[in-house]
């Protein structure tokens, strides 16, 4: 049940959740965004409620559910206003080959894990925080010296450490009958797969949309970026996905409202 929940529903979850904010995103700008950016563009809108629900004091389940209900009436503007969910086509393979790749270590295994225990420690500290943000927000916990994880978490909250893409995680992380940790490299690994699709939308006027989603999967294949998500490094691959999809829509921006 907990790898099913893990490995499946996660990645359905945010990419439904992420098309929709992508659509909202379409129909509120009015511009006609391609249907391989509304994914990619959708997360990262996700990553900015997440994070601003949790700091404003929205705790636990509504942060979750103002992000829910922006996706649901995303996708029923796109709907009934006439278009079409997007088809699988390239950038659907693209993501699940990438997805699968990055889930190969952890499936493999046979059951739920993390990559790089042991190897970097940080992944805790990733937990701890995601675990916090849903009841907490950015609030600091009250005194030193109680715990080391208490410590910890004022010593990154208070540094200004970035904590969208932990604000995500566990506002997704309530939506799910399962912990933090079960979701913590599905998570990883789903936004490595939007990173190559936003690649792919970078590239795909240049070289067709096929050799453009082989380019995407080739760079986000590379051993330091997947080196990167084998040690349990969120952060970096959801920046990597974000600032990938920063390029694709400037690309597409030039192009098309010249």
């Amino acid at each position: 049940m907990q790898n099913v929940v893990a490995w499946v529903l996660l990645p359905i979850v945010l990419l439904a959740v992420s098309i929709g904010l992508g659509a909202l995103l379409r129909r509120l700008s009015g511009l006609p965004i391609p249907a391989g950016l509304l994914a990619p563009l959708g997360a990262t809108l996700a990553i900015v409620v997440a994070l601003a629900g949790y700091t404003v004091g929205l705790r636990g389940l509504l942060t979750p559910l103002v992000i829910v209900v922006l996706a649901v009436v995303g996708l029923v503007l796109m709907l009934r206003g006439g278009t079409r969910l997007p088809r699988p086509g390239s950038a659907a393979l693209l993501w699940s080959a990438v997805y699968g790749l990055y889930m190969a270590p952890v499936v493999l295994t046979g059951s739920w894990t993390w990559p790089g225990y042991n190897f970097v420690n940080d992944t805790a500290v990733q937990i701890a925080v995601a675990n916090w943000l849903p009841e907490h927000g950015r609030s600091l916990p009250p005194e030193r010296g109680v715990s080391t994880t208490l410590d910890v978490l004022i010593t990154y909250i208070e540094g200004g450490y970035p904590l969208g893409s932990h604000a995500l995680l566990a506002a997704l992380h309530e939506l799910m009958p399962i912990g933090v940790a079960e979701l913590y490299h599905p998570f990883v690994s789903a936004f490595a797969g939007l990173c190559a699709v936003a690649l792919a939308v970078l590239a795909r006027p240049l070289i067709g949309p096929w050799w453009a989603a082989f380019a995407a999967f080739a760079a986000v294949a590379n051993n330091l970026f997947y080196q990167y998500a084998l040690q349990g490094n969120m952060k970096e691959v959801v920046t990597a996905a974000t600032l990938a999809t920063t390029a694709a829509v400037a690309g597409w921006s030039l192009r098309h409202l010249r």
